[in-house]
């Protein structure tokens, strides 16, 4: 079971009141200036609002987490561990800035309780047509699998294994935040929250920036018996850990595919800070820092005529760590499609 809650543009208060006290006080209220001088001085040849207050979507979420783990010793050992995706299905109602939801998983919803999965999700977005971030807490205890191997059991083979693993823990927590330049003719909200319109082709540098918290444990001696035997002391830890600061200048681009077709790829090449450390049972290393280069890739589609929406959008990141003993690759990445429809048009 997955609880979510999406917060979208939750910036000001409720744009509804100030639209309401403008018609009766624009040469006086303060607050309903700023607010239209910040977030909607934008060109309407370019950006068009949403015409409704409120809407109701069914949205269904997945994620895909993978770690590849090399031991940089003799043996040049490796493991492939994935994280089964899992399906979450949800309703939910958004009034003009906010929106809020609920989902579930809609596999381990109808499993024996002996059988469901071990995680808590948690995921929240803050949208403008220039700005907004992601922020998300990720927490497994069960669901892992052991796709392949290298080296193990026969040093030249790369064993397709495939089989459902206990031992693996895996905690993340991150933000991610944009800003764009072009602020005036690029909607970023027109395809990943859909409240805004893009009537002509634009595009746009971002600014972006990330904080990541990921914890790694893997207890081998829970992996299969034959794997037990073989596996290198460069593989056995207890915990891979890293805190990651990145930021970048990427370049974001919105299409009008056709009428009521919006459509948005995103590249943010960055530049990394990485603060990680691997504990083992006789010791803990020390921390290592350095530098990384990192790619964030998200692409998104969306159906929208002002009264009906429908789409889905992707994202892409990868996470490298290289240190003395042991080597990590984690990539994640989710997919998202939503349908609605919108009511109580505004005046």
């Amino acid at each position: 079971m997955k609880r979510k809650l999406v917060l979208i543009l939750l910036v000001l208060i409720c744009r509804t009141s100030f639209a309401q006290n403008a018609e009766s006080n624009k040469s006086s209220n303060f607050f309903i200036k700023a607010y239209n001088a910040i977030f909607n001085n934008f060109d309407t040849l370019y950006i068009e609002e949403d015409k409704y207050y409120m809407n109701l979507s069914l949205q269904s979420s997945n994620w895909f987490d993978s770690y590849y783990i090399k031991s940089n010793d003799e043996f040049e050992q490796s493991l492939t561990i994935q994280q089964q995706p899992s399906y979450n299905i949800g309703a939910y109602i958004g009034w003009d800035i906010i929106s809020v939801g609920w989902s579930l998983n809609i596999l381990d919803t109808f499993k024996k309780s002996a059988n469901k999965k071990k995680k808590t999700e948690f995921d929240m977005s803050l949208i403008t047509t220039f700005m907004g971030c992601d922020m998300y807490y990720r927490h497994f205890t069960d669901g892992f699998k052991l796709k392949n191997t290298q080296g193990i059991i026969d040093k030249s083979v790369n064993d397709d294994v495939k089989t459902n693993i206990d031992g693996v823990e895996s905690k993340l927590i991150g933000i991610n935040g944009w800003y764009l330049f072009n602020r005036k003719r690029v909607a970023y909200s027109s395809v990943y929250s859909h409240s805004y319109r893009q009537l002509k082709n634009a595009g746009s540098f971002l600014l972006g920036a990330s904080y990541t918290l990921h914890e790694f444990r893997l207890d081998t001696e829970k992996l299969p018996e034959i794997y037990q035997q073989n596996i290198s002391d460069g593989l056995k830890f207890n915990k891979f850990s890293y805190h990651n600061i990145s930021i970048g200048i990427g370049y974001t681009y919105n299409w009008r595919l056709g009428k009521n077709f919006n459509a948005n790829v995103t590249l943010i090449p960055s530049l990394a800070y990485r603060i990680s450390r691997i504990d083992k049972e006789e010791k803990k290393d020390p921390y290592y820092r350095n530098f990384q280069f990192e790619i964030l890739g998200k692409a998104g589609i969306v159906y929208n005529n002002r009264k009906y929406f429908a789409g889905c959008n992707v994202q892409f990141r990868t996470y490298t760590n290289f240190k003395k003993d042991v080597s990590m690759v984690n990539n994640l990445g989710y997919i998202t499609a939503f349908v609605g429809f919108n009511f109580w048009k505004r005046k």
